[in-house]
C-alpha cells in the first residue's frame, strides 16, 4: 500500500487521480482571530481547506466567513478533547464536566476511551451530534481530522469508519512524519483519494 501512495497517479477503480498540495488550518471557528488568520491565509496566502470547530465561540462567524470563501475547502475538526461538546453534559457524563467541557489530557483522554467500554456509545451519541452540526451549517464536508490527531484513536477511528456512510465521510486527515507514509492504519489508499463508495 505504501508504495502504491507514494506514486504521482493512483487509480482506484473507474477514478483517476493527481496528487494536490493540501495546505490546512485546524481549529476554524474557535475565534475571530483564528477566524480572521484562516480567511487571510486563504485570500493572500497558500490555504486550501480549514477544520471547522462546530462548538466554539466563533462558529457562526466561521460558517459566514466560509459562504464568503467557497473556494475554501471546509470540512470538520471533530473535537473530543480540549474543547466543548456538542451535547449536554447530562448525555455524554463519561466524557465532559457539567460545563461540557472535555479533559484537556490527551494521555487521560487516550486511556480512558480505550480502557472504559462504557463511554463507547457515549463517544458515538458525541460524533453523530459534531457531525449533524456541521451538516446544518449547510457547508459540504470537505474532509475529516480530530483536534491534536485524536481521530486516529482506535476506538474513534473505529467509530468513523463503522458509520462512515451515515456521517457522510468522503476524506479524512491521516499522519504522515518525514515524508515517510503512517503504517499505524491496516489500509490507507482511500485517505489519499477519499473512500471507494459501496
Amino acid at each position: 500500500m505504501a508504495a502504491a501512495a507514494s506514486n504521482w497517479k493512483l487509480e482506484i477503480g473507474n477514478w483517476k487521480s493527481i496528487r494536490r498540495l493540501i495546505v490546512n488550518a485546524d481549529d476554524f471557528g474557535l475565534s475571530p482571530s483564528v477566524n480572521e488568520a484562516v480567511v487571510r491565509a486563504h485570500r493572500e496566502g497558500i490555504l486550501t481547506t480549514a477544520s471547522l470547530m462546530v462548538n466554539e465561540a466563533g462558529l457562526d462567524e466561521a460558517v459566514k466567513l466560509a459562504k464568503e470563501n467557497p473556494r475554501l475547502g471546509v470540512g470538520l475538526h471533530l473535537t473530543l478533547l480540549m474543547g466543548h461538546a456538542a451535547l449536554a453534559p447530562e448525555k455524554i457524563p463519561g466524557l465532559v464536566n457539567a460545563r461540557g467541557e472535555f479533559s484537556n489530557s490527551p494521555v487521560g483522554v487516550g486511556l480512558d476511551y480505550f480502557f472504559k467500554r462504557s463511554l463507547r456509545e457515549q463517544l458515538r451519541a458525541e460524533i453523530h451530534a459534531q457531525f449533524e452540526k456541521f451538516h446544518a451549517t449547510g457547508l459540504p464536508l470537505d474532509h475529516v481530522n480530530g483536534h491534536l490527531h485524536l481521530h486516529l484513536h482506535p476506538v474513534i477511528f473505529k467509530i468513523l469508519m463503522d458509520d462512515a456512510d451515515s456521517l457522510r465521510i468522503r476524506h479524512l486527515r491521516r499522519k504522515s512524519f518525514g515524508g515517510e507514509e503512517d503504517s499505524s492504519c491496516a489500509n490507507h489508499l482511500w485517505f489519499v483519494a477519499g473512500f471507494p463508495r459501496r
